[in-house]
């Protein structure tokens, strides 16, 4: 699911009220009724305090804040996103096939059972908050909502990363460091990396569990290493990306390969993306206060979402360790 280039859009259309002042406007000068109705979590809460106000609709948040944190996350490239509107998002997972034989003509077909769980995923809240000027907060020009929400959704990109390849504690979202080797397909290199035959290893053993890897993700320290491996002895040119348009799209056999700062160096995961999902609730916001910062004339601005990770067939990441120093 990409998002579109970071655009004022819907939000940045004036919504003109009396006196051809913005919504935004209003609320601030007090003009609009005291009483806001603000949706966190999918509840309706009353706010009785005129200096507290929703700036942006949810849809508006979902696109202007949600879908660019997304898309500057690497998850965005890695995973399946699932927009939902409930609370808890469910998931059939097949645990065990149901077995085939062959059968003479007139003989009964064997039965068997096929074994089911389900993945559940709650996905918890991710809040941001931030200091801008009342006049920018009352501007409702696209440059001017562009400015209130680039700060938190690039902080937002990286808190979703670090949740989605560590393993945070609790409230965050389980990640891919929760998994032990056991639960994945771990595959390790044990002395100095000098080949790719680890990634080629990786893939097979993916396929063997029915699936197949689709991004590459790791840390721009390892793929800058990985970088540095030649066709051959002697040769300038790299394996890794040959042929690519662009150095952000980089490829290793045909695959994706993402960076990110949130993945610990040494470690590179890969994962097939219709078996690892992001799942978003709709209802964010992003709300506006004047009496924190009342002396200094700014508005407190607060983005809140909820994002989790759903994991349907843990065997089917790979997670490759790696020697990336240089031999």
């Amino acid at each position: 699911m990409r998002s579109p280039a970071y655009r004022g859009g819907q939000a940045g259309e004036r919504a003109a009220g009396p006196e051809g002042h913005s919504r935004v406007e209003q609320q601030l000068r007090g003009e609009e009724s005291s009483t806001r109705h603000t949706h966190l979590g999918g509840t309706a809460m009353t706010n009785t305090r005129a200096n507290t106000t929703s700036i942006l609709t949810p849809e508006q948040v979902h696109q202007l804040v949600v879908l660019p944190a997304l898309a500057s996350a690497a998850l965005d490239v890695a995973t399946t996103v699932v927009p939902i509107g409930s609370s808890t998002w469910r998931a059939p997972r097949v645990t065990k096939d149901p077995s085939a034989a062959w059968v003479n003509e007139g003989q009964e077909i064997p039965v068997s059972d096929l074994e089911v769980d389900e993945v559940t995923v709650t996905p918890p809240k991710i809040a941001g908050l931030t200091v801008v000027t009342s006049e920018l907060a009352a501007d409702s020009s696209p440059a001017a909502v562009e400015a209130i929400g680039a700060g938190l959704v690039r902080d937002i990109a990286r808190k979703l990363d670090a949740a989605f390849f560590g393993n945070l504690p609790a409230p965050a979202p389980a990640g891919l460091g929760s998994f032990n080797a056991s639960e994945i397909t771990a595959v390790a290199v044990s002395s100095t990396l000098n080949s790719f035959d680890v990634f080629t290893d990786a893939i097979s053993l993916v396929e063997t569990r029915g699936a197949r890897i689709d991004t590459w993700a790791a840390n721009p320290q390892d793929i800058a290493t990985l970088s540095t491996i030649k066709t051959a002895t002697g040769s300038n040119m790299p394996i890794l990306g040959v042929g690519d348009a662009r150095p952000d799209t980089r490829t290793l056999f045909g695959i994706r390969l993402v960076a990110s700062p949130s993945i610990p160096v040494g470690t590179v995961f890969g994962l097939p993306k219709d078996r690892v999902y992001t799942i978003v609730r709709q209802d964010a916001t992003v709300t506006t206060d004047t009496s924190a910062f009342f002396t200094s004339d700014r508005v407190a601005v607060r983005a809140v979402a909820r994002v989790g990770f759903g994991f349907v067939h843990p065997e089917a990441i790979a997670r490759i360790s790696i020697n990336t120093a240089t031999p």
